[in-house]
C-alpha cells in the first residue's frame, strides 16, 4: 500500500512505551500490519491515551494497546463515505483480529524452566 499523502503513517499502535502491553503483542500486531502493506509506527505520534494508561498492566496480565487508524483508510473526507480502501481495511482487520486471539496463547505461554 502506498504512503498517504502527509506524511502520516496508516496506523499508530500506543503501548505507553511497554507500560501498558506487553512488547510480544505489539511487535506481534505491528509485524501483522506491516505484512499487510501498512505503515506501522509504534507510539509514534500517540502512545496511548486514557484507557491504555489506566487499565493496562502487562504485569498482571492485562494487555492494553491502542490502535489508531488513519481515517483516509476508510473515510473520504470530500464526500464523508467510505473510502475506497475501506473493504480491504475491514478484511485486515478482521484477519489481524482472528490472528491475535489465536496467538495469545502461545505469545504468553509460560514456560517450565529447563531441569
Amino acid at each position: 500500500m502506498t504512503q498517504l499523502p502527509g506524511g502520516r503513517p496508516h496506523f499508530v499502535l500506543g503501548d505507553r512505551f511497554g507500560a501498558s502491553c506487553d512488547a510480544k503483542l505489539t511487535r506481534f500486531v505491528r509485524d501483522m500490519l506491516q505484512g499487510s502493506g501498512y505503515d506501522v509506527q509504534i507510539n509514534r505520534p500517540y502512545a496511548g491515551g486514557f484507557i491504555t494508561e489506566y487499565y493496562g498492566n502487562p504485569a498482571r496480565g492485562v494487555q492494553s494497546l491502542q490502535l489508531e487508524i488513519n481515517r483516509r483508510l476508510y473515510l473520504d473526507e470530500t464526500t464523508l463515505t467510505r473510502s475506497r480502501d475501506f473493504p480491504r481495511l475491514v478484511r485486515t482487520l478482521t484477519d489481524l483480529a482472528a490472528k491475535v486471539f489465536a496467538a495469545l496463547p502461545i505469545l504468553f505461554e509460560r514456560r517450565a524452566a529447563a531441569e
